[in-house]
């Protein structure tokens, strides 16, 4: 099976046109460069970078007066309490993150959403970011939209870094114990058997990385008091002009005859 060496010599030859022509191209910018000295996982990850980098220059972005409010927080912290009350009181619609995979689903004929959990994040990133884009575009009258919940760690740096200042990351943090007893009351269940459930939850999350995702949101809402101050909490986020600014005066501040400030008083 071996070649014969006029056989050889015509390959060696094929094989320095390649290279010259390969390095010709590279030199022009045709290609980028990989260092493929390193490690297989460092350039595995230069790739992907890469990949990444080339798609995202050449994805459709949000229109630029859309917002979106990314929903996060472990089980039973009040993401969805957030979400149905920027939808009823700010127009905000909440949506859910699951409606946007199974469109990604149906769109690529893929068997079942949640396992697109499992594939790369940074491609389902860019997905996603199509599909809010698609959604916008088709509900040209709606300029700001909530969606939860955001578990992936990864998923929502992605999201963040294509979007930039219109993507908000809500994080709704809540105390375990607080968590198990608003649920016992909820819904009548037993607060041992609660608990468990709670903490099942939170270690699937906690495994995308659902926990660390407090350390770069936008928004932080310790959810540790009534629903009306969670409620002024988001208020403050969806229409920031609210937020009082200025400087209080006393009545002595003003020139008020005598009479009226006893009153005032």
């Amino acid at each position: 099976d071996s070649f014969s060496r006029e056989e050889d010599e015509l390959y060696s030859s094929y094989q320095r046109d390649q290279d010259y022509i390969l390095q010709d191209q590279l030199y022009s910018g045709i290609y980028e460069s990989i260092d493929g000295s390193k490690t297989i996982d460092e350039v595995r990850e230069e790739i992907r970078e890469s990949v990444f980098s080339h798609i995202l220059s050449n994805l459709e972005n949000l229109p630029s007066s859309a917002v979106l409010f990314g929903l996060s927080g472990l089980s039973e912290s009040g993401k969805s309490s957030v979400g149905h009350y920027l939808s009823k009181h700010h127009n905000i619609w909440n949506m859910k993150l699951n409606y946007f995979l199974e469109e990604i689903t149906k769109e690529y004929t893929l068997d079942d959403f949640r396992r697109l959990m499992d594939d790369d994040q940074s491609l389902v990133a860019t997905l996603l970011v199509e599909q809010f884009s698609r959604f916008f575009k088709h509900h040209h009258y709606q300029n700001a939209v909530s969606v939860e919940s955001l578990h992936g760690e990864e998923l929502t740096t992605r999201l963040k870094q294509i979007l930039g200042e219109q993507f908000d990351v809500i994080y709704v943090d809540t105390p375990l114990e607080l968590r198990v007893n608003r649920t016992v009351l909820s819904d009548g269940l037993d607060g041992d058997v609660v608990k468990e459930k709670i903490d099942e939850k939170d270690v699937r999350k906690n495994l995308l990385g659902a926990s660390r995702i407090k350390n770069f949101a936008d928004d932080v809402l310790i959810n540790d008091r009534t629903f009306c101050d969670l409620q002024r909490k988001v208020d403050k986020i969806a229409k920031p002009e609210w937020i009082f600014s200025g400087k209080l005066k006393l009545p002595s501040s003003f020139n008020i005859p005598d009479f009226y400030r006893d009153v005032l008083s």
